[in-house]
């Protein structure tokens, strides 16, 4: 009777966005932990102590790639980020009066110098400078960290070029599957500590980076097991990774998928590096489910604005193992073209 009545109102309140609005608030919670982390995330971002926390300012770190990109820019106008400058200033300010001697602050400092070398100093540009000099002025008797000024945009030629061809990538992604039948081997840090360095150099939307990889080895068995689908071998994983964005990066709910997509670009570019360091991996599928959230945050430590991304097995695979086959789809089923 309930699955009656549930599919009636779902077809009913489908048609419209109002009617979407009432199924999601008296009809079901579904969304609920979702939009708690989000109201979390926006209470606490670029607060000082989820900046002291994180010893990173998701704002400073936008506002300083939106600078790159403006100098990047071909045909770069005079004057640029006026409306956005002083902002940038006062939070790079902040954030070096808090100590952190890090390599956003060197970066940061970097593009504020090319920044004001490249742009007229006309208000409220001529403010911001007259700002930021005051701070370089009261860091330069305090700076322990030595500076390298190689953070601001470069020319695309200036990358050496990866000695890996085509047909050598395609064989690291074949390389690549999901393996779940490991050796009792553990996984050293500094293997891991290599795989994570790599996964930050994926994509993220203006460079926030907004997550983090939680390592469980000895309870890798244990928090494994709070997710669907582990059953048969989650006893013998030497390692899991926890895949956590951040809401606390953002201030505002339209960027609520980019936690998603960001942390998920991370995680396939740390998959692909396992077989270079003789590792294995399988990602494993965090369904929305209170239960096993419940569970698991008895297991880590979770902030309230941090949701679970997904989970991935680690570890040295056994030769013997077997492994699905799983056909994979053609390029021509999932490939159009917008301009036919």
């Amino acid at each position: 009777m309930f699955k009656t009545v549930d599919r009636f109102l779902i077809r009913w309140c489908s048609r419209s966005l109002i009617g979407s609005r009432l199924y999601y608030t008296f009809f079901s919670n579904a969304f609920a932990a979702q939009q708690q982390a989000v109201l979390k995330g926006r209470a606490t971002f670029n607060t000082p102590e989820t900046i002291g926390r994180l010893h990173s300012s998701a704002n400073l770190r936008r506002n300083i790639h939106r600078l790159e990109k403006g100098l990047a820019m071909k045909g770069r106008r005079e004057v640029f980020a006026a409306s956005y400058i002083q902002q940038t200033v006062r939070e790079y300010k902040e954030y070096a009066a808090a100590g952190f001697e890090t390599a956003e602050r060197l970066w940061a400092q970097e593009v504020l110098d090319t920044y004001f070398e490249a742009v007229s100093h006309s208000d409220p540009v001529a403010q911001a400078f007259a700002l930021y000099r005051t701070v370089l002025r009261t860091e330069a008797g305090h700076r322990t960290f030595s500076f390298n000024p190689q953070c601001a945009p470069y020319a695309f030629e200036v990358i050496r070029d990866a000695e890996v061809s085509f047909e050598d990538f395609q064989q690291l992604c074949e390389k690549r599957r999901s393996v779940r039948w490991f050796l009792p081997r553990s996984v050293p840090d500094e293997a891991v500590q290599k795989l994570v360095s790599t996964a930050l150099l994926a994509p993220s939307a203006c460079n926030r980076q907004p997550f983090r990889f939680i390592c469980a080895r000895e309870r890798a068995a244990a928090v494994a097991a709070c997710a669907a689908g582990t059953t048969g071998y989650v006893h013998q994983l030497p390692a899991v990774l926890v895949v956590a964005g951040d809401y606390a990066n953002y201030g505002h709910e339209r960027d609520k998928n980019l936690i998603y997509i960001d942390a998920s670009l991370a995680a396939m570019q740390l998959m692909l590096a396992a077989p270079t360091l003789g590792l294995a991996s399988c990602p494993i599928n965090w369904a929305e489910d209170p239960a096993a959230e419940s569970r698991i945050r008895k297991l880590i430590d979770l902030k309230d604005s941090e949701r679970i991304i997904m989970l991935i097995a680690l570890g040295y695979p056994e030769p013997g193992g077997m492994i699905p086959y799983s056909q994979k789809k053609q390029a021509a089923q999932v490939l159009t073209y917008a301009d036919d």
